[in-house]
């Protein structure tokens, strides 16, 4: 991955997800899949349990193939960490 923005804001949901898990009873779970160009976020806002449903659940695709593409991305990775950020 090329682009220095997007890899920041990644490393940077990663970092929340993190600290949000060891300060709250909340579970966040970041799966990325650089060889799919795919970062996932599920979030449990009452901790994960079998059979529970996610309060929050992303699925970004981080190889923009074009100028706007490459801001939808960013913005959609930016609603991420804003979602991490409320909880």
């Amino acid at each position: 991955m090329d682009d220095l923005e997007i890899r920041s804001l990644i490393y940077n949901i990663m970092d929340k997800a993190l600290v949000k898990n060891a300060q709250s009873k909340a579970d966040i779970f970041v799966s990325l899949k650089p060889n799919l160009k795919l970062l996932t976020v599920e979030v449990y806002n009452d901790g994960w349990r079998n059979w529970k449903d996610t309060d929050y659940y992303r699925e970004i695709r981080i190889s923009p193939s074009s100028v706007e593409a490459r801001e939808t991305v960013i913005n959609s990775l930016v609603d991420v960490c804003e979602a991490i950020d409320s909880i």
